[in-house]
């Protein structure tokens, strides 16, 4: 039997599987029934769907999920290339380099990619090549160009997360395992996840993170996003002209920024004065996925400079706020650009429509959290509120932690309770070993 599991991002930008299921032959009838047994459990098809070029796979995301995205991935089709073209051109040209260039870059326009894949086509001959003309004609399945404005929070462009849950699984189970051993290794593999989404909540709800700008937003920030969001979007103050830059990508390297100007322009439409605040940042090798603008390049002595122009529009009559670079679209929380205004325009807050409930501390409700049993649906509403009760007391005891006075009068009111609630809860009598089975399995004996 083939397992299939579905692969989502949690709130900690970590991959986190929401479902899985098993199947005899991977055939699109057995995709089929999958995907119908996954939108039974779930009522909504998903934004997207990522898979290979699995031709059966194709045909039941279709027919399943006739309003989601489907998206090829790109790691499958470039490992491709080399054996799409001659040994010359690939190992002895730039053709690599250019091709790579322009098919992973999540900021170029649908119609600059469009004309420069036929440049490059034309460059070195291969116009008429049969696997190159059908990639150009499904290139809105897999080129980032015609997928900048869906809003992915982030998503991969490959399935390197689909395979390292793959992987992930490999460490708990063997082909050779019967389905209950599977199904045992199969729960170890989720409680890990649950353990790990555990930890990051706790280092969220109980670790400060260290403030730079000391603005208002950023304390905003760091209440509402969880720790992996906030260091991602964290913020840096650039000189005495008291710049505000997000960092929305992993690097923490300091970016290079020569010049900034601000421009106000102000337009009637429909009757409604809009106005639009236009910035010109000047950067040397900018971060890949982040920027979306017009591009001019300078020749230096040392370097290639590029100068990008990003346009805030603000329309306060709707309070709405969007950037040309499209961050906000992509990934879920706004960008450097946009920050910059909030500072110049005293902006204290981000508003609410701003702040996606995916990246928030409080997705997930304490009593949602990890299980203590594994089966039975009598127990369920006890189990949340055991679980949301531990989450309040480990709140209350990492706050007190370095106030020993405070701990001293924590532990005297938790004391007082417990005798409180002995002299009021009659001691249950102790568990047969056939009720102790039947909490445990959920079923009555047959």
């Amino acid at each position: 039997m083939i397992f299939v599991p579905f692969t989502a991002i949690d709130n900690h930008k970590k991959s986190v599987s929401i479902g899985a299921g098993m199947i005899i032959n991977e055939t699109a009838e057995s995709y089929e029934w999958l995907l119908n047994a996954f939108l039974g459990a779930f009522v909504e098809q998903p934004r997207m769907v990522m898979t290979d070029q699995d031709v059966a796979m194709k045909k039941a995301v279709a027919t399943v999920f006739p309003n989601s995205r489907h998206r090829l991935c790109m790691w499958h089709i470039t490992q491709k290339l080399s054996s799409k073209v001659s040994k010359r051109i690939f190992e002895n040209t730039d053709f690599k380099k250019k091709f790579n260039q322009i098919v992973w870059d999540v900021s170029i326009s649908p119609e600059r990619f469009e004309r420069k894949w036929k440049d490059i086509m034309k460059e070195f001959n291969l116009e008429d090549d049969a696997w190159f003309k059908h990639m150009f004609e499904i290139r809105s399945t897999w080129i980032p160009a015609y997928f900048r404005e869906l809003a992915m929070s982030g998503l991969m462009r490959t399935t390197s997360r689909s395979e390292s849950e793959n992987s992930f699984f490999n460490n708990f189970t063997n082909p050779n395992a019967t389905l209950i051993h599977f199904m045992l290794s199969y729960e170890s593999a989720m409680e890990r996840q649950g353990s790990r989404l555990d930890i990051l909540d706790h280092q969220s709800h109980n670790k400060q993170p260290r403030f730079i700008t000391g603005l208002e937003f950023e304390r905003q920030a760091s209440k509402l996003y969880t720790r992996t969001i906030f260091l991602l979007i964290s913020v840096t103050d650039e000189g005495s002209n008291g710049v505000i830059i997000i960092k929305e990508k992993r690097e923490i390297k300091q970016i290079l920024e020569k010049k900034v100007a601000m421009k106000k322009k102000r337009k009637q439409d429909d009757d409604e004065e809009v106005v639009e605040d236009i910035i010109t940042m000047h950067e040397e090798d900018p971060e890949d996925g982040i920027h979306d603008s017009t591009t001019a390049c300078t020749s230096g002595n040392k370097h290639v400079k590029r100068i990008y122009t990003f346009k805030v529009l603000i329309n306060k009559d709707e309070d709405t706020v969007q950037c040309s670079c499209l961050t906000f679209e992509r990934y879920g929380f706004l960008c450097r650009h946009i920050f910059f205004m909030f500072k110049a325009k005293d902006i204290e807050e981000i508003p609410e429509k701003y702040i996606l409930r995916r990246w928030r501390k409080d997705l997930v409700p304490p009593g949602m959290r990890t299980r203590r049993t594994r089966y039975g649906e009598s127990s369920e509403q006890s189990e949340k509120l055991t679980n949301e009760l531990h989450f309040i007391v480990e709140n209350c005891i990492s706050m007190l932690s370095k106030d020993e006075a405070k701990l001293y009068a924590l532990v005297d009111k938790v004391k007082e309770l417990k005798n409180e609630i002995e002299d009021n809860v009659s001691r249950s009598r102790t568990k047969k070993t056939k009720e102790v089975i039947l909490d445990f399995l959920g079923v009555e004996q047959p």
